[in-house]
């Protein structure tokens, strides 16, 4: 809280307000001053320090001044009463001063001073209260950022472990089912990512809820809280928020109010004592007021009062407020309850948290070497696929999960010095700016600021009303878009001018200052050759016709009287002159020298109205014009003319009328890695190694042969059958038969080997209905391995056939 009560603490809490980011003190600053809760909270201050005045009032005198004039007929009276018609009129001015009322307004001063404080530091509480919702905001954000930058990790592990398998399957060394795997994997990777970028949308959002505007989450930084020097213990902690938590100041001072208004109470007990002075002014004027002489009688008297029963309603009214007493004091133990229990919360996730990081540190260390180790052994043969995806997923876990505890350590310090009371100290290096609006922590003199008529509904001052602003809380130097919120992916820059105000429907602009500012800027920007439009908007006042408008109708005579004095606006009338308004505006412009082509024009009569109609003048400041300009981004570069603008395009010299995909590459239909406009031979099945002009040279076939066989067993003929479906729809080629064994034997016995399991091949491929003209076959024994020699799995790498095309 202030500095009067945080000094007590320093030998225990110490903070420093150069610890965090500007972005975060900027981010609780702005929301301090243009929250509506917390100026919700502010003006309530403000009306409540006028009911202090208002008490006051009963120490000072007041004054009456009665006049009363009217027709008097004498009637049918007795003689010495003259019978006729006369006029009348009497005046009178009193005095009244209370002398004593059973100290009923010294109490009621000590009421009203006591909800001033009460209101006081409940608008430190709300203020406190947004800004933790704030930070907790803030947190959030960074929180899913860095989960979105996870994700994208992810994506790129498993992408690369899916090029792994691609190259293995191309090569025939891995199954299809492998393939279909990693496919899975990366398509839930890409799933995650989607979601990973919803939330932080989400928190984004919510942060934009109470900040006023989407935040520009690329400026965030960090919150380094490792400096601060919390409390030694959870008791000192507690013992601290017991007397400095805002919402246990506010009970305090409730916990005053009952007692001084139970104090009050007690008046009724006591006589009222009133001296009243009166002096009356009346002349005598026989034929006119019926007076034979001047009423001008002056009176000085002490007036006493005292109710002796009113049937026990003061005694009730008095065990009332004891027992509002009572309650007050229980909402604050309660309340003291809540505070305790946040501490311990925040106490345990701070200190539980703490150590969690250094094991989740760990994990993810071991999650990152498993990774490394299980690629190379994955290479060599010796883990499978599924071992892989497993280390890879530990390592995102460990990732996710230190990201998860680092924030929920920085949000469990925030909290605990949330219920001290001193979390915006700490963030905005002192709490002044906070407390001085509410003259709390300060010898000066009360800040006096009142309220005013009419009040402007734009509270962001970026011209655009609150009726249609999505973030109230803009920045002025950013792009705002017509609903309020920035917006740089469309235009380059948005021009908004203050409003051209209307009275009696003239354009209200002395020596034409503002239209020439408008005017000298549109033509600044075409001068240098900007593409922009201009709008020119009109409004007025709120019709009081709206068929949409509910309201309730008094048909007394009364009412019906009133309302002959009652402002008046048709809907049709108020679109009429926002018609005028804005036609105005653009005649100006173009008798300026300015393109008519380029202002686009609207009217929208009084629904969006810019100021409250509590004033006449509020009324006249909604009869306005809004003037925009847009200018548009120039178009970007697409140097290749493929449609896909240079910088999305991978691809910046195809040549022209190349069919592209989304990157501004060539299209690969067959994904053998030769574009469709240089492939020779389209549609080349999956597995086949390609030459330049994207033609088949050479297939693994991915036969199994057990060690020392050539026999081809059953699964194998399943892929020898697709192979020679191939080679009977493409019978331009020939093929050569290659076949290699493990280097378990000596090179004598495994060329022999080798050759017979090619030999094997050729007479299935032959059996399937291959002309023998086309097949040869060779055998290499153990040259040229695959795989690693010394494992098992490797070994089997090696045992492969591989047919290689040609014409």
């Amino acid at each position: 809280m202030g500095k009067k009560f945080f000094l007590l603490f320093t030998s225990v809490l110490v903070f420093s307000s150069t610890l965090f980011g500007l972005t975060l003190k900027q981010s609780v600053v702005d929301t301090l001053n243009n929250n509506p809760i917390v100026k919700e909270m502010l003006r309530n201050y403000r009306a409540t320090r006028e009911d202090l005045k208002i008490a006051e009032s009963e120490y000072y005198p007041k004054v009456d001044f009665r006049a009363v004039a009217g027709y008097n007929s004498a009637g049918k009276l007795y003689d010495h009463v003259r019978d006729i018609d006369y006029t009348n009129y009497e005046t009178a001015l009193t005095l009244t001063q209370n002398i004593f009322n059973g100290f009923g307004t010294m109490h009621k001063v000590d009421y009203e001073e006591a909800r001033i404080l009460a209101a006081a530091y409940h608008y430190v509480e709300k203020s406190n209260d947004i800004a933790f919702r704030m930070a907790n905001s803030y947190i959030e954000v960074l929180k899913e950022k860095d989960l979105v930058s996870i994700a994208k990790e992810n994506i790129k592990i498993v992408d690369t472990i899916y090029n792994k398998v691609q190259d293995l399957y191309k090569s025939g060394l891995t199954a299809e089912s492998e393939v279909k795997k990693i496919k899975s994997a990366l398509s839930l990777a890409r799933s995650n990512l989607t979601v990973a970028e919803n939330n932080l949308l989400d928190k984004e959002y919510a942060m934009r809820k109470v900040l006023g505007r989407m935040p520009d989450i690329n400026s965030m930084k960090t919150p380094n809280l490792n400096e601060v020097v919390l409390p030694k213990s959870l008791e000192k902690a507690a013992s601290y928020a017991i007397t400095h938590n805002p919402s246990l100041l506010v009970s305090k001072y409730n916990i005053k109010s009952a007692e001084a208004l139970m104090k009050h109470k007690k008046k009724n007990f006591y006589p009222k004592i009133d001296l009243e002075v009166e002096q009356r002014y009346n002349d005598s004027h026989i034929d006119t007021n019926g007076f034979d002489q001047p009423d001008d009688r002056f009176r000085a008297r002490i007036i006493f009062h005292y109710n002796f029963y009113n049937g026990g309603a003061d005694s009730a009214d008095l065990q009332k407020s004891v027992s509002k007493i009572n309650q007050e004091v229980e909402i604050k133990r309660d309340l003291k309850r809540q505070v305790i229990e946040g501490m311990d919360l925040s106490w345990s996730a701070y200190t539980m948290i703490k150590k969690q990081l250094k094991d989740l540190k760990d994990y993810n260390k071991y999650s990152q070497e498993t990774l490394k180790l299980y690629e190379q052994e994955y290479d060599l043969g010796r883990r499978t696929l599924l071992d892989l995806l497993s280390a890879q997923n530990d390592l995102i876990s460990s990732r996710k999960h230190i990201v998860q505890a680092k924030y929920d350590y920085i949000f469990a310090k925030y909290r605990i010095l949330d219920a001290m009371g001193t979390m915006v100290e700490t963030i905005l290096g002192d709490d002044s700016s906070l407390t001085k609006p509410v003259n709390l922590y300060t010898n000066k003199k009360a800040d006096k600021k009142i309220d005013m008529l009419p009040v402007k509904l734009d509270a962001d001052n970026d011209n655009i009303t609150d009726n249609r602003d999505i973030c109230n809380d803009s920045l002025k130097q950013n792009n705002i878009m017509p609903y309020g919120c920035k917006d740089t992916k469309k235009y380059k820059e948005i021009v908004r001018f203050n409003a051209l105000k209307f009275q009696n429907s003239y354009l209200m602009d002395t020596n034409n200052s503002k239209i020439s500012k408008i005017e000298s800027t549109i033509k600044k920007y075409l001068k240098n050759g900007e593409d922009i439009y201009i709008t020119v908007i009109g409004h007025t006042d709120e019709p009081t016709d709206n068929a949409n408008e509910k309201s309730i109708k008094s048909d007394t005579y009364a009412s019906k009287l009133e309302d002959s004095f009652r402002y008046k606006l048709s809907t049709s009338k108020s679109f009429e002159l926002s018609k005028k308004y804005a036609l105005e505006v653009k005649n100006r412009l173009v008798k300026s020298g300015i393109d008519k082509n380029l202002i686009h024009v609207a009217y929208e009569g009084g629904f969006d109205k810019g100021y409250t109609d509590a004033t006449l003048k509020g009324r006249e400041f909604s009869n306005r014009a809004m003037v925009t300009i847009y200018v548009k981004k120039p178009k970007e570069k697409d140097s290749d003319n493929d449609g896909i603008i240079d910088s999305k395009d991978k691809c910046k010299n195809t040549p022209k009328d190349i069919k592209v995909n989304s990157y501004g590459c060539a299209i690969d239909s067959d994904r053998d890695g030769v574009a469709d406009y240089l492939d020779k031979c389209l549609n080349t099945p999956r597995g086949f190694k390609v030459n330049s002009d994207g033609c088949p040279v050479m297939k693994r076939l991915g036969l199994n042969f057990a060690p020392d066989k050539y026999s081809i067993n059953d699964e194998s003929y399943a892929k020898i059958s697709e192979f020679a479906n191939f080679l009977k729809k493409y019978p331009k080629y020939k093929v050569k038969i290659v076949g290699y064994t493990d280097s378990i034997g000596t090179a004598v016995s495994n060329l022999k080997l080798s050759k017979k399991r090619a030999k094997s091949v050729k007479k299935a491929l032959i059996k399937s209905g291959i002309n023998p003209s086309r097949i040869t076959s060779v055998g290499m024994g153990e040259k040229n391995p695959i795989g690693d020699n010394f494992v098992k799995a490797g070994r089997k790498l090696n045992r492969r056939i591989e047919a290689e095309l040609y014409y």
